[in-house]
């Protein structure tokens, strides 16, 4: 028996020898040197969504009117109105130029509403003046919006991440609604009112600027995801019927993207 097993285990070994080995796979994995940040000449389009926090922003009103013991009054008011809720929006398109600059024309939306105010202010009358100061809960909404031309530096990496500076400049219009007043008032002569009014709504338009910081995340040459922080800011506007706002000051993140355009670059 042992003289057939012996031949039987060379044939068995030469024929497990012939055998050609399971080829080895490996993944496929994206060169990131190939994706290493270059400025690729042409149009882009861009998005973002975040949320944004206002400083106290300053209202000067003046109003005329004629009290039944005073006769003709003129009220001027300094009042710090805040603001909360809602986010911003911004979208647009962009061109990239050689040298990493890039340029965007973009739209910006940014919707709070008012709830306090904080004022003071002196009446004035033919027989001198009265001063007072309250405090005020406001229902009402003020809308913004913006068009801006914007131009970027982005800052060459050896990787996918492209960190970047920018700086806009445009013009901002400022819708707001009706303001319902509910004031507590105190005067510089002992009396105190407590009562309702309503602020009708205007509309206006001024100068805007703002300047970015963030950063690009490179999903490919043609893709890219972006975090920034950006400060907004809107200059003294007057949105008629006496209501004037010295300026907007607004700190603000988003997170969005980049599409580009370019035809001769890969995916």
């Amino acid at each position: 028996m042992k003289k057939y097993l012996f031949p039987l285990f060379l044939i068995s070994a030469t024929a497990f020898g012939q055998i050609n080995p399971i080829p080895t796979v490996k993944p496929k994995i994206e060169n990131d040197q190939a994706l290493n940040f270059k400025p690729i000449k042409g149009f882009y389009l861009t998005a973002s969504v975040g949320d944004s926090w206002e400083s106290p922003i300053t209202n000067n009103r003046k109003d005329e009117t004629v009290s039944p013991t005073l006769g003709p009054i003129t009220y001027e008011r300094v009042s710090e109105k805040r603001v909360s809720g809602a986010g911003s929006i911004e979208a647009g398109l962009g061109y990239n130029f050689e040298k990493n600059l890039r340029v965007e024309l973009t739209y910006l939306y940014k919707a709070k509403s008012a709830n306090s105010e904080i004022s003071s202010g002196t009446v004035f009358y033919s027989g001198g003046e009265i001063t007072f100061n309250g405090t005020t809960e406001i229902t009402g909404k003020l809308n913004k919006h913006s068009v801006l031309a914007n131009l970027y530096y982005d800052i060459p990496t050896k990787s996918r991440w492209v960190p970047f500076i920018g700086a806009g400049l445009g013009l901002a219009r400022i819708n707001s609604t009706d303001m319902l007043y509910d004031y507590d008032i105190v005067y510089s002569n002992g009396n105190r009112v407590v009562g309702s009014r309503t602020e009708p709504g205007g509309i206006g338009n001024a100068l805007a600027y703002q300047t970015k910081l963030g950063i690009n995340y490179m999903i490919s040459k043609k893709t890219s995801v972006l975090l920034t922080g950006n400060y907004f800011h809107i200059n003294r506007i007057n949105l008629g019927g006496g209501t004037v706002y010295e300026g907007f000051n607004v700190f603000g993140a988003k997170v969005g993207f980049i599409y580009r355009f370019s035809k001769n670059t890969p995916i």
